[in-house]
């Protein structure tokens, strides 16, 4: 066997490969193309609650016809007219429209961190894998040698048994097939890396990750529970006030040509006030005042109201049910990463020794200090690069499953 050939596998396993190479920096770049529409959807949630809170509202209707008197009649002349354009104001903020409001809002937000989070750690977890089924395959590889070099060595020897050949090639034909699958996994880990854009070969580093400190009320799952309790409180009030469906008391003023109104009211208990202007052909001027109940005989059988105060049961229950275990998982997340972050520590100080055992052999072996067996040997038990690579993704799972929790983003530190 070829010495230089020997080499470049030990500085695959020992260093990574260089050419065509992409780092964990490259894979936090990533950026989702999904990410700015979430982002437009969040804006607009937020500017939907707005709306909401102010509570204005308005429409113009635009109306033109053209005039034909019939016969005898001389009061209309023929023409066009702009007779029942209208145009209409009004306020009343409503309590079940904010939030439903608010509670879309926070959906969006949620899907929004859960996608930049989810995203960035994709593309880490792709570099991880990459830079672990290289060594794998590496390894393997050099297993798949000693194999071939000990049924070689078998061979060449007089007293050599059947039984021995027969288990040499047995062990030569498993290595070769557990290379063959190791090689799949490594070109399933490359395809997973280009979805990402990354292309080559995963170098051996790695990067550290701001963990945010925040409070269980500032989670997304909390802020949601919580805006879904706030709008069953809301939609309990009006069920309360349905006996009361709508009552209102309006002025109007006509004039020749146009016709003014203003209206003051209560809907469930929510307060509104209406102005509206429109045009029309009136004899004469005239104001009018009027007072408008509307009350739903439905509304005294029940059911409704004892249903939605129900539903403020549950959802209170809710939110304590994910106060309580939220701050679990939030004690359970900060803890595993501590100890992801430790793992990863530990498999550094593992990898930067066996490199050092590593070239060392290589040294030996350019030497004449050991035989190829043993070199191969050496090159087969390596396991620090694969570790490593599994620390490395412990430590970015640990790190997205908290950034998911808190509603957080990938910070280097």
């Amino acid at each position: 066997m070829k010495k230089r050939h020997l080499c470049s596998v030990i500085t695959l396993l020992a260093l990574g490969s260089a050419a065509f190479a992409f780092g964990p920096e490259d894979a936090y770049k990533y950026q989702d193309p999904r990410i700015p529409p979430l982002k437009a959807q969040v804006d607009a949630a937020a500017q939907s609650l707005q709306n909401a809170q102010t509570g204005l509202g308005g429409s113009l209707t635009l109306k033109s016809g053209y005039t034909i008197p019939g016969p005898g009649n001389t009061s209309d002349t023929p023409g066009f007219g702009l007779g029942g354009t209208k145009a209409e104001l009004s306020w009343g903020p409503d309590p079940v429209t904010i939030g439903r409001a608010l509670r879309d809002l926070e959906r969006s937000r949620r899907d929004y961190y859960r996608t930049v989070v989810g995203s960035t750690e994709g593309a880490l977890i792709a570099h991880a894998r990459l830079l672990r089924f290289q060594n794998e395959v590496a390894q393997r590889e050099a297993r798949l040698k000693a194999s071939q070099a000990n049924l070689a060595e078998l061979q060449k020897k007089p007293d050599t048994s059947a039984d021995q050949l027969e288990r040499a090639r047995g062990d030569l034909s498993f290595r070769q097939l557990d290379l063959q699958r190791f090689q799949l996994e490594l070109q399933q880990a490359r395809d997973a890396a280009a979805s990402f854009g990354l292309s080559g070969d995963a170098e051996p580093r790695t990067l550290r990750f701001a963990i945010p400190q925040v409070r269980v009320e500032d989670t997304p799952a909390y802020k949601l529970a919580l805006a879904e309790l706030q709008l069953a409180r809301a939609e309990a009030q009006r069920e309360n006030l349905a006996y009361l469906n709508r009552l209102s008391l309006g002025v109007t003023y006509t004039s020749s040509q146009v016709e003014t109104g203003l209206t003051v009211g209560f809907a469930r208990g929510i307060p509104s006030v209406g102005a509206s202007a429109e045009l029309k052909t009136s004899s004469g001027t005239k104001i009018s005042i009027g007072l408008e109940a509307n009350i739903p005989l439905e509304a005294f059988l029940g059911g409704s109201a004892q249903s939605a105060q129900a539903n403020v049961r549950l959802r209170e229950l809710d939110l304590e049910s994910t106060r309580q275990s939220l701050a679990a998982q939030l004690r359970a997340a900060q803890a595993s990463i501590a100890l992801a972050e430790q793992g990863l520590a530990s498999a550094e100080t593992s990898l930067a020794s066996e490199t050092r055992f590593l070239q060392q052999s290589e040294a030996d072996f350019k030497a004449g200090k050991i035989s190829e067996q043993e070199y191969l040997s050496r090159l087969g038990d390596a396991r620090a690069m694969a570790d490593y690579a599994r620390a490395w993704e412990d430590y970015i799972r640990s790190v997205g499953d908290y950034l998911d929790l808190v509603g957080g983003t990938w910070q280097t530190r």
